[in-house]
């Protein structure tokens, strides 16, 4: 393999973006406690906390480079009878947005998002320091 081919393979980086799921629980705190903008409040104790006392619905969405996390956004589907549903990121929280080690993998969590809110009538990101310009 010549070096141009290799360098070639590094650069294409195929993530895939899922749900969180009980087996990648280790794997996410482990990505939480390894970035610097991550919050309290993307903690998975935060997500039992307002799963279990306010029972809302965790989406936390995540984006692997194989088996490795590379990105998360925590999210929740809250139902109201007055709202309806929506989709907010870390209700009664003031941050706890997306996380990624890049631009791509931000955009790919934030589709995701937009997706799965579909059914509801809005998605609110709480963001504590400002999104790149492409996203």
């Amino acid at each position: 393999m010549t070096k141009i081919q290799h360098q070639n393979q590094r650069q294409e980086q195929s993530y895939t973006v899922t749900l969180l799921q009980p087996q990648d629980f280790a794997a996410y705190s482990l990505f939480i406690q390894s970035r610097p903008e991550a919050l309290y409040e993307h903690s998975l104790e935060v997500m039992a906390l307002i799963k279990n006392n306010f029972k809302f619905d965790p989406k936390y969405i995540i984006a692997k480079e194989r088996t490795v996390i590379v990105g998360v956004l925590p999210l929740f589907r809250a139902r109201s009878i007055l709202e309806g549903t929506r989709y907010v990121s870390l209700p009664f929280f003031p941050f706890g947005g997306v996380i990624g080690i890049n631009v791509e993998v931000k955009k790919m969590l934030l589709e995701k998002a937009k997706e799965i809110s579909q059914g509801g009538k809005f998605l609110e990101l709480r963001q504590r320091e400002s999104l790149e310009p492409d996203l």
